[in-house]
């Protein structure tokens, strides 16, 4: 059997169908995955479409997907101007909703619980299967363009996850990744910043046995950059933290750009992480359309770095040349 029948119907779907609409042929695109358990930015909206969210004094139009974390970062990011004149707001951000309804894919950013991290687990794989499906989409829209768009994931707490698993199942469109309280970040990886540049991801730390499976994502050929709090337990534990993570004492994962955190910090915190996104964005910008014509086209699959054996899990195939055609044979019967 091969996969190109099953990944079409997989991916095209109608997954936020609305964001993508209107994108134009913008060289980069933001993907964004907001954290556990939060809301639309409008909170009574529940649909996957979204509601539109302009952030003030710019020309930036969200979905609200986003959520409220990087709302905060997005604020900034909204009014700084790239270089050469381009403003951040002519750059796109999608925020990954729910599915339901007529969208067959979705990322819920479900709660967590620490007696079971199974469900947040398959939220997060959900959640790069539905930027995968919007990946998909945009690019089906810029068809057209002489330059076809690349991807940065953006995510907070859970969302981190999910952008890295993106990036790591589709790194030939996605080339850069931004994170806050990465649950998975290696101590003093490259990209690392904020106080706690040094600190262990929860996830990680809690379980050694797939640190090497998951630092993978260093290896990539992608820019990082990831932001992480002192005594934040999600992106900073060990064992004079793990008391906050089994107390709910978790107050420096949850204040990232607000004044709790400490109101001139969370300025300078916030105008600097914009900063770090919009020279992401203004690098892809300038690199756009700087590839080998004679390179030959490139085919990869890979699946999750959360798949375990006998659970369902995401598989990404991708080809590097809108000119080739390609099909997988993903379970060997030709």
């Amino acid at each position: 059997m091969t996969a190109g029948g099953l990944l079409s119907a997989a991916l095209v779907g109608g997954t936020a169908t609305a964001a993508i609409a209107g994108q134009g042929c913008a060289p980069v695109v933001v993907l964004a995955f907001r954290g556990s358990g939060q809301l639309n930015v409008d909170p009574v909206t529940t649909g996957n479409a979204g509601s539109p969210y302009n952030y003030a004094g710019s020309n930036l139009v969200t979905n609200g997907w986003e959520g409220a974390t990087l709302q905060r970062l997005l604020v900034p990011f909204a009014n700084t101007v790239l270089g050469d004149g381009l403003r951040a707001d002519s750059v796109p951000v999608i925020g990954v909703g729910p599915d339901g309804g007529t969208e067959a894919l979705g990322y819920p950013a479900v709660d967590v619980a620490l007696t079971s991290l199974a469900p947040m687990i398959e939220s997060v794989e959900n959640g790069a299967a539905a930027g995968e499906a919007i990946i998909k989409q945009v690019k089906i829209a810029s068809a057209a363009c002489s330059i076809q768009p690349k991807f940065i994931a953006l995510g907070y707490s859970q969302g981190a996850m999910a952008a890295r698993i993106l990036a790591q199942l589709n790194p030939t469109d996605v080339v850069g990744v931004v994170t806050l309280g990465d649950p998975l970040q290696r101590p003093d990886a490259a990209g690392n910043t904020g106080a706690a540049s040094s600190g262990d991801g929860g996830l990680r730390w809690s379980n050694p046995g797939y640190a090497a499976k998951w630092d993978a994502f260093y290896d990539l050929d992608t820019d990082t950059t990831s932001l992480c709090h002192s005594n934040d337990p999600v992106c900073d534990l060990r064992w004079d933290t793990i008391w906050r993570a089994l107390t709910g004492s978790v107050e420096q994962h949850l204040n990232y750009f607000t004044a709790a955190y400490d109101t001139a910090a969370s300025v300078t915190e916030a105008a600097t992480s914009a900063a770090e996104l919009a020279d992401m964005a203004h690098g892809i910008v300038a690199d756009a359309g700087a590839t080998d014509p004679t390179a030959a086209p490139l085919a990869r699959v890979s699946a999750s770095v959360m798949a375990t054996a006998g659970v369902p899990t995401v598989v990404s195939a991708v080809g590097s040349s809108r000119a080739a055609q390609y099909e997988f044979d993903l379970d060997g019967d030709g």
